[in-house]
């Protein structure tokens, strides 16, 4: 018998349960602690929880912890038609901060709904590593959304792309 199992499965058991102080107490307990993918899953479900105080610590514990798998759990949040989801969301992502970039990176050019790709757009600007610029100017290229096109002047502006220069004139 692996105790390692009891343990992870004491914590799942704590995580699904209905009671907000223990799961509170749970995640901020696991927040610098490594745990696998299945933990990490169903704590991006609990940045959805009604109780406010379990929001805070998933998303604390998501921010915090190094799993690898959390920023391309959470981007699906950002299409959350709930704002303060979307915006945890958004938060967690910047807060990773290069950490997010290739989930970010991978992810734009399979998104449709403007408002999405402008949040994200912007997510890239604020974090301002250079390396997302070539998408960056591949969506100001081809959108035609007004504030997409915005969002990814500003975000060529937060990186000081020179590439961007030329592009950003056309505008």
């Amino acid at each position: 018998m692996n105790p390692d199992n009891n343990i992870e499965q004491n914590v799942l058991e704590i995580l699904k349960s209905d009671d907000p102080v223990l799961k509170t107490e749970t995640l901020y307990n696991l927040t610098f602690e490594e745990v696998d993918n299945e933990i990490v899953k169903i704590v991006i479900q609990l940045i959805t929880d009604e109780d406010k105080s379990v929001r805070n610590a998933a998303s604390n514990f998501l921010i915090q912890n190094g799993n690898p798998s959390i920023p391309a759990s959470v981007i699906d949040f950002i299409s959350s038609t709930d704002i303060s989801i979307r915006n945890l969301a958004g938060e967690i992502l910047l807060r990773k901060g290069v950490e997010s970039l290739d989930a970010i990176c991978k992810r734009l050019p399979e998104i449709k709904d403007d408002d999405d790709i402008k949040f994200l757009v912007d997510i890239l600007g604020l974090i301002g590593d250079k390396s997302p610029e070539d998408l960056i100017i591949d969506i100001l290229t081809v959108n035609q959304n007004e504030n997409v096109i915005v969002a990814c002047i500003e975000a060529l502006g937060n990186i000081y792309s020179e590439k961007g220069v030329e592009k950003i004139i056309d505008f």
